[in-house]
């Protein structure tokens, strides 16, 4: 009897247990659809080269490159959709230039080619320095045509970027000064670049997404948004300042110690980058010329120097005395580089008073 009661008790579990299977196969499957056909809406409504996160690959010359195609980009692995045949205006620089964090149509280049109603090709990528502005205008600008080339200079990190890479990369020993020693592996730029990619629990996976899904790209984002929303752990960190000010309608953070170990004019590094790139901006200035081309800079500030007027002498913030370094240090790097341009006449925009005049008035950089 208690055979028989087993047997019927079997019995009548396998249809729940197959029933179960089933609602988990077609809950999954309506997951697989629904994931598939968000994925075609999106790269439908939007445009993939917004979303997708180049997944960059380590380089000998450069460092780190983005992969042809890679994210929406072009052929190249630049943020344009195509490479033009030719361009009227080809723009060259680090993530200033690339528009990290924010569209493709906001960056500077797609609004200088709105306004002049000229071909603007961005040569740019993150972390990138002067010695990858040189390689770009050589290999890749030249390629274009172009009637004028624009340098986004960035005094922030641009100057370390020129020691580390020129000291860090054999491909550029013939820049090295003897009185300084190698330096070994690629630049420290470039590393962080390639580590902030390869790090953190399932990061393989994680950056395949970030790189080919843009439902894992626009599911994440806010998910992201909310976590750092949520959580004073930021604020809590030493490196960070966050200034909020509703009177002043300022709200975002400042990462002062890095800044400043980026543009410490008393670092011998420092004081070395300063000569490669005057160097390097100058061999780029005698290549656009050879090629009948005009070469200008695009002299990119600080941000605690775009709002210095709130932020200087202001102990009531966090890392003052640092905001303080770092605000004094960038107004001389970008003296000496006004001073530079002006001896050798390369024409030089510099945006920075329309930036602080903006400052206060509406929003110019991300809350965080």
């Amino acid at each position: 009897m208690l055979i028989n009661d087993t047997h019927h008790r079997k019995d009548r579990n396998t249809p729940v247990i197959r029933n179960f299977f089933l609602l988990g196969v077609l809950m999954g499957a309506s997951l697989l659809v629904g994931a598939v056909l968000g994925e075609f809406v999106l790269r439908v409504i939007a445009d993939p080269i917004d979303y997708l996160a180049p997944q960059l690959v380590a380089d000998d010359i450069l460092g780190h490159k983005n992969p042809p195609r890679s994210a929406g980009h072009d052929r190249w692995g630049f943020r344009n959709h195509e490479v033009p045949t030719t361009a009227d205006i080809v723009t060259i620089g680090d993530s200033q230039t690339y528009g990290h964090g924010t569209n493709h149509e906001n960056t500077w280049p797609a609004i200088l080619a709105k306004i002049s109603g000229k071909t603007v090709y961005n040569l740019s990528l993150s972390g990138y320095g002067p010695t990858q502005y040189l390689y770009l205008l050589q290999h890749y600008a030249l390629k274009l045509n172009p009637g004028q080339i624009i340098l986004g200079l960035y005094p922030g990190n641009d100057f370390m970027n020129a020691y580390e890479m020129v000291y860090g990369s054999d491909h550029w020993q013939g820049l090295r000064h003897p009185l300084f020693a190698d330096q070994p592996g690629v630049g420290g730029e470039a590393r962080a670049m390639l580590e902030a990619n390869r790090t953190g629990r399932f990061a393989h996976l994680r950056l395949w997404l970030k790189s080919h899904s843009m439902l894992y790209r626009f599911l994440s984002i806010p998910v992201q948004t909310m976590i750092q929303k949520s959580t004073k752990h930021d604020r809590r960190d030493r490196r960070f300042t966050f200034v909020d000010d509703p009177k002043s309608n300022i709200h975002t953070g400042f990462k002062p110690l890095s800044h400043y170990q980026q543009s410490d004019l008393n670092d011998l590094r420092i004081q070395e980058g300063i000569r490669l790139t005057f160097a390097i901006i100058d061999q780029m200035d005698d290549t656009c010329k050879a090629h009948g081309i005009k070469f200008s800079l695009v002299l990119i500030p600080a941000k605690e120097q775009v709002f210095s007027r709130f932020i200087e002498h202001n102990p009531a913030i966090k890392n003052s005395n640092i905001i303080d370094e770092v605000i004094v240090a960038n107004r001389t790097l970008c003296q000496k580089v006004k001073e530079f341009c002006l001896d050798r006449g390369i024409p030089l925009a510099d945006p920075l008073p329309a930036l602080e005049a903006a400052a206060g008035n509406e929003q110019i950089y991300h809350n965080d």
